[in-house]
C-alpha cells in the first residue's frame, strides 16, 4: 500500500509544482497530501474490514457455525496504524516535494 501511494503522488509532482507556483504553501502542500492519503487509507481499511468480515462469515457457515466472534479492538487498532502509516508517507512525500525548487518540479515529466 505504502508503495501505491509513493508512486501515485510521484506522477503527480507536476501537479503539486503548479499548486506550489500559484501559491499553495509548503505547509497547505504537506495538508492537502496528507488528507489526500489518509481517504484512500480509510477506504482500504474499511474493504479490508468488510471484506474481511465477510469472509470471516462465510467461513465459519461453512463449518457449520453462524456467530462471528470479531475482535474489535484489535481491528480498530490496525486500522489506526494503517492510517498512521499512509499518514506517515503522505507528510514524508510532500516534506520531500515541497524542499524541491518549483522550477525544477514544473518541468519534471
Amino acid at each position: 500500500m505504502v508503495n501505491t501511494f509513493g508512486a501515485t503522488l510521484y506522477n503527480r509532482i507536476r501537479e503539486m509544482a503548479i499548486m506550489r507556483a500559484v501559491g499553495l504553501t509548503p505547509r497547505g502542500l504537506g495538508r492537502l497530501v496528507v488528507i489526500e492519503t489518509l481517504l484512500y487509507g480509510l477506504g482500504a481499511v474499511l474493504t479490508g474490514l468488510l471484506a474481511g468480515t465477510g469472509f470471516a462469515y462465510l467461513f465459519g457457515r461453512s463449518l457449520g457455525s453462524s456467530y462471528i466472534a470479531m475482535p474489535w479492538t484489535l481491528a480498530g487498532a490496525i486500522a489506526l496504524m494503517t492510517l498512521a502509516a499512509v499518514a506517515a508517507v503522505g507528510l514524508g512525500f510532500a516534506r520531500s516535494i515541497s524542499r524541491l525548487p518549483v522550477a525544477e518540479n514544473l518541468t519534471a515529466e
